[in-house]
C-alpha cells in the first residue's frame, strides 16, 4: 500500500474572518485530502484531516512539498506537519498563533 497526500483548499473565504482579525494578509485553510487506503476500512480508500488557516506562503510550501510525500501507512496528521517542517526546515505560520486564538 501507497498512501498519498494533498491539500484541498476550503477558505476562509468571507470578508468578516479577515475584518474580525483586521487584516488583508492572505490566509488559506482547508483539509489534506488522503488516498491510497484500505477500502474496506475507508470508503474509496480515502480519507481526510482538517488543516487550520495558515499563511498564503506556509500553504504554497506545503502544498509543493505534500505533493511528494507519500508513505506505506496512514500517519498521523501531527506526522505530516512534524515531517514537513522538519525536512523544509521551514515552521508553518499558523492563525492561531498570529491572532492568539485557539484552532
Amino acid at each position: 500500500m501507497s498512501v498519498s497526500y494533498s491539500t484541498n483548499f476550503m477558505g476562509p473565504l468571507d470578508d468578516k474572518w479577515f475584518a474580525e482579525r483586521n487584516t488583508d494578509e492572505p490566509w488559506y485553510s482547508g483539509r489534506i485530502d488522503i488516498e491510497g487506503l484500505d477500502e474496506e476500512e475507508y470508503y474509496s480508500g480515502m480519507s481526510e484531516y482538517p488543516l487550520p488557516p495558515m499563511d498564503e506562503d506556509s500553504w504554497s510550501r506545503f502544498t509543493d512539498w505534500l505533493n511528494d510525500y507519500v508513505t506505506p501507512t496512514l500517519v498521523s496528521y501531527e506526522t505530516i506537519i512534524e515531517d514537513f517542517e522538519e525536512d523544509t526546515g521551514f515552521e508553518i505560520r499558523w492563525a492561531s498563533d498570529t491572532f492568539g486564538e485557539e484552532e
